[in-house]
């Protein structure tokens, strides 16, 4: 009888001290964030663990003009000016960009060409530039007819 009293004994006097244990260590089993307050440890564990309450995604953008939906704001901005957003024509471009060169310094002119060129590969560069051939030619087709 002895030896048997002397187990519960050990068995109750463990789970109290594992019962302690977990009621001292204010830590979430989910996340591992710690709390200092046991009401803050419970008000976390109630609604607010990202674990066990996930943030829900974000409504996605609708474009009012021809409804593309876009889960972030930058992808929204990016359609809106790509693709509403009325352009200059790349002739238009070439124009305005020669027209406000200064002519006074040759070498000034050649660094800004060289500066606008270089963020272009050839292969877009060749393109643009048939392109505007092309627009020239009908033009002057257009004037001879």
């Amino acid at each position: 009888m002895k030896k048997f009293l002397a187990i519960m004994f050990a068995l109750i006097f463990a789970l109290s001290c594992a019962t302690t244990a977990f009621a001292a260590d204010l830590t979430c089993r989910y996340c591992s964030e710690s709390f200092s307050s046991e009401k803050a440890y419970n008000e976390h564990i109630a609604e607010k663990c990202p674990v066990l309450f996930p943030a829900k995604p974000a409504a996605p953008m609708v474009c009012e003009e021809c409804g593309a939906a876009f889960k972030e704001a930058d992808q929204y901005n990016i359609h809106i000016t790509e693709i509403h957003v009325p352009k200059a024509s790349w002739g238009d471009q070439v124009g305005e960009f020669f027209l406000g060169l200064d002519y006074s310094d040759f070498k000034s002119v050649l660094d800004k060409i060289t500066e606008a060129l270089t963020g272009i590969g050839l292969p877009g560069l060749l393109v643009k530039v048939i392109d505007l051939l092309e627009q020239g030619v009908n033009a002057l087709i257009g004037e001879i007819k």
